[in-house]
């Protein structure tokens, strides 16, 4: 009759450690990088928002308002928005900063040079 004594090697615990702990590294360094492109669009999707409710404003009114309060748009919380009115209304400077990653670069819309967001700030 023979010992019903069964277990692992130390060598399997060690290849299933070893599996287990590279793919948590993996699922790290992957959350990492999705918090950032999660970040930058939606700090893209505000500054689209807020320029086209700028524009909609300048319209009407032929200039662009003194401050955000001035018109119909409320900002997400999770994203900082700086709105910067230039040449006496004439232009705009809008700078969005994320909240949930405060090292994620800084996306921003210069009236003067189009309305698409880009890295690049204000000149």
């Amino acid at each position: 009759m023979q010992n019903g004594k069964h277990a692992f090697t130390i060598v399997e615990l060690l290849v299933v450690i070893t599996v287990i702990a590279a793919l948590a590294g993996l699922t790290i360094f992957s959350f990492g990088s999705w918090r950032l492109r999660t970040a930058q669009t939606e700090m893209k999707n505000e500054l689209n928002t807020a320029a086209a409710t700028l524009k909609s404003y300048r319209n009407f009114n032929n200039i662009y308002p003194a401050t955000l309060a001035g018109i119909p748009y409320t900002p997400s919380t999770g994203v900082t928005l700086t709105y910067t009115l230039r040449s006496g209304g004439a232009s705009y400077c809008l700078n969005a900063g994320s909240v949930a990653v405060p090292s994620a670069p800084h996306w921003y819309v210069d009236s003067n040079n189009g309305m698409a967001p880009t890295t690049t700030s204000c000149s």
